[in-house]
């Protein structure tokens, strides 16, 4: 069993491994956590429903056990945190670190399988989930795997306002809850809340989230095959999702997370749209660019009637409800 696991995030955690090899080795991870879980655990998955909670949509657990296929989402998570790790463990040497992993799932797929690859002594993991029923299926696979769960505690809690265990500083938030530019799911919230109990020189994991809005063609832009020139027109940054960020927006405890303003061109091309793209940076030069990743493919957004030369757009990020970007049309 740790023979598998080892090969597996031996290339896994490989920058160098091609796209093959790393579908290979996501295909014999999951079917390494299939083998872990009995047919009535599943079944009990399969009955559970999204949560709609105040910030946003918790994806229900069969939904998140399929975000593992998302390739280059779950490698470029694993090496983030892997790197993240290494570094705290130099840093941190007078207690133990703590790490917390918000929206784990049933499979925890962004740590569960670095627990059982690394030298973890001296690590506390604080795994959360809204759905008692991911928890009850991931307490069944730690306990499969007879990892030790003295340095494991599984959180049955809307990680939107959850309040982590205070007994030892928070020192790596893990959230990965959110969808091409941000919208429905409640990343933003969460790590506004899990922010505020961070350790001052603690770690976010993505470190920043960047939404940039251009002008494009949507028949060049999803036209198959690579395209080098989509012609498209560069608006700006309408959002950075970091600690930076996160820190201001919490010192004014609003339910909408201020942004910028982009102007539309004094003309442009009667077939372009407004379109939002998506960059994370996971950790340091560890990045999922445009494309490579669902959580990064461009989302058109229409804007109606105000879709003008030379407006001036002012946008808002709402974290209520159903989160999404927002905009005031100002004209010039």
């Amino acid at each position: 069993m740790t023979k598998k696991i080892d090969k597996i995030m031996s290339v896994l955690l490989e920058p160098s491994s091609n796209y093959f090899e790393l579908e290979m080795a996501i295909k014999l991870l999951k079917e390494f956590y299939f083998s872990l879980i009995d047919e009535s655990s599943m079944l009990s998955l399969e009955n559970v429903k999204e949560t709609k909670t105040t910030y946003g949509i918790a994806l229900d657990p069969i939904n998140a056990i399929s975000c593992l296929d998302d390739i280059k989402r779950t490698t470029k998570y694993m090496q983030g945190i892997n790197s993240a790790i290494s570094l705290l463990k130099g840093r941190q040497t007078k207690r133990d670190i703590h790490i917390v992993y918000a929206g784990c799932g049933p499979l925890a797929p962004l740590v569960l399988p670095l627990i059982m690859f690394i030298e973890t002594e001296g690590i506390q993991f604080t795994l959360i989930d809204i759905h008692q029923e991911s928890i009850d299926v991931l307490s069944e696979i730690i306990s499969q795997l007879k990892l030790s769960t003295e340095n494991i505690e599984l959180l049955s809690a809307d990680a939107t306002t959850v309040k982590v265990n205070g007994k030892l500083p928070v020192d790596l938030i893990v959230i990965e809850a959110m969808t091409a530019a941000l919208k429905k799911e409640d990343q933003v919230s969460i790590s506004c809340n899990l922010v505020d109990q961070l350790d001052e020189d603690g770690i976010l994991i993505p470190q920043e989230i960047k939404i940039n809005a251009v002008l494009t063609d949507p028949k060049k832009e999803f036209l198959q095959g690579a395209i080098k020139d989509k012609g498209r027109v560069k608006l700006g940054k309408i959002f950075a999702l970091n600690k930076s960020s996160i820190q201001l927006r919490n010192k004014r405890k609003t339910d909408y997370f201020p942004v910028e303003s982009i102007q539309l061109p004094m003309t442009f091309d009667a077939d372009y749209q407004i379109m939002l793209t998506t960059e994370i940076k996971v950790y340091n030069d560890i990045e999922i660019a445009e494309y490579e990743s669902g959580l990064t493919n461009p989302m058109l957004y229409p804007i109606g009637n105000d879709f003008k030369e030379n407006r001036i757009l002012q946008f808002s990020y709402k974290m209520t409800g159903m989160p999404e970007f927002e905009y005031i049309s100002i004209e010039t």
